[in-house]
């Protein structure tokens, strides 16, 4: 999945979420999907956040000393 892809079925299920916690009369069934719905969206969630990790890490034109120590301690 496209991270724009990802984000349209991250924002779609906190609807979704937020809908259903929203409902007052709380059913053994609603639980469930709740928690379904929790579950995507941390999946969604993590896979995000790898995607955007790897775009940093791909992008990174600093040396190693620069991108533990930052470029002020460097020359250090």
């Amino acid at each position: 999945m496209t991270n724009n892809q990802l984000t349209g079925k991250y924002t779609r299920l906190r609807a979704e979420l937020e809908a259903d916690y929203a409902e007052s009369a709380w059913s053994l069934g609603r639980s469930g999907r709740i928690d379904r719905i929790a579950g995507e969206l941390a999946e969604i969630e993590r896979t995000l956040a790898v995607q955007r990790l790897g775009a940093r890490l791909i992008n990174v034109d600093e040396s190693p000393a620069e991108q533990r120590y930052g470029t002020r301690h460097a020359a250090a």
